[in-house]
């Protein structure tokens, strides 16, 4: 990217200033599916799910987006290896496909992203928020870079924000920026029913974060019209995740694996370190036709189906984070409707066993 260009992309908070400093539900399916005309970016700009009310403010964004193509083609870059994984997982939700535009706007897509709150990783999660729901933020390892477990909080912690918003995805989007105290206190000052996202007083940083999302939908669906080049992302899975456990050395995972260390350790890079910790358990990134298997990696424990019975003070998330797993797949295993839960409730989930 050409100086001039980052530092416009900083001066409208497209970018951090700090910044560089398979399937998820199945990690180990690596079955192609249908394919969608012009790949991946085609697949988002085919989805319409999330409606927007004209703001003359996201005209700005649109017509620097516009006036920029390169900005996409360096995103394109970035999200090359991870864009198809995060859509499918959107469709597995059935969430808007569109959601897979916000990492541009928190992150540019650079797993390695900090910002100046330290919220860290694609979808920039600070760690409070990422431990609620599930990531798992060690010495050793920062479940934020990585890329299937803060797109499972990520995704999990949009859905709550939506449901609690009265299925309002810009105030979702809003809480997501700026909290969710933040949107209960800008409508409670707001004497309509359901108030448009515009007509709220909010820090003016949440209201370019949404008008910037609506302005990338908008110009990503008119590619064509405003001669912007996509580079094509194949709606094909690029990347393939496996799950191990124990103490392992990376770098027999990197030779058995055939991939370069700068390769893996972009897959990878919430892995602070060149062995993995014994009684721990990662998901490793590879491309789909690397392996790992038989790389000196402990097998020492499996996966075993347990009722658990509800405690004082449980939660979904709570529970989902003891048994290294996301509140989505407790909800669908359990077949739960919500994410109410109540004491002595049993809940079926896999539990980390010895051999």
């Amino acid at each position: 990217m050409k100086k001039i260009t980052k530092i416009v992309l900083l001066s409208l908070g497209l970018m951090h200033s700090s910044s560089i400093s398979a399937y998820f539900s199945e990690p180990s399916n690596r079955q192609c599916t249908k394919q969608f005309e012009g790949g991946v970016w085609q697949r988002i700009a085919s989805s319409n799910k999330i409606k927007f009310s004209y703001n003359k403010h996201a005209d700005d964004y649109k017509k620097w987006f516009i006036q920029h193509p390169n900005f996409l083609v360096v995103i394109s870059e970035h999200a090359s290896s991870f864009l198809y994984m995060i859509v499918k997982e959107l469709e597995q939700r059935h969430l808007p496909i569109e959601l897979a535009l916000l990492p541009i706007i928190e992150s540019s897509y650079i797993p390695s992203a900090t910002s100046r709150v330290s919220a860290a990783g694609i979808w920039q999660l600070t760690g409070p928020t990422a431990k609620e729901f599930g990531t798992r933020v060690y010495p050793w390892f920062d479940g934020r870079r990585n890329i299937f477990e803060s797109t499972n909080a990520a995704l999990d912690l949009l859905k709550h924000l939506y449901e609690a918003n009265e299925h309002n995805w810009l105030y979702a989007m809003g809480a997501y920026n700026a909290g969710q105290g933040t949107i209960n206190n800008a409508i409670s000052g707001n004497l309509s029913k359901q108030p448009s996202i515009w007509s709220l007083k909010l820090p003016r940083e949440t209201k370019n974060y949404i008008a910037k999302f609506e302005a990338l939908k908008f110009v990503i669906s008119r590619a064509k019209k405003y001669h912007i080049v996509l580079p094509e992302i194949p709606y094909k899975p690029v990347i393939a995740v496996e799950k191990i456990y124990g103490k392992a050395d990376l770098t027999k995972m990197i030779s058995k694996a055939r991939v370069s260390y700068k390769e893996f350790l972009k897959l990878n890079p919430g892995l602070k370190q060149w062995e993995t910790v014994k009684g721990d358990y990662h998901y490793i990134l590879l491309p789909i036709n690397s392996t790992i298997k038989d790389a000196g990696y402990s097998k020492e424990r499996v996966l075993k189906w347990v009722l658990y019975s509800v405690r004082s003070h449980d939660t979904l998330y709570s529970i989902a984070k003891k048994f290294q797993t996301t509140a989505t797949s407790l909800k669908s295993i359990n077949k739960l409707s919500g994410d109410k839960l109540y004491l002595g409730q049993e809940l079926k989930v896999l539990k980390s066993v010895p051999l």
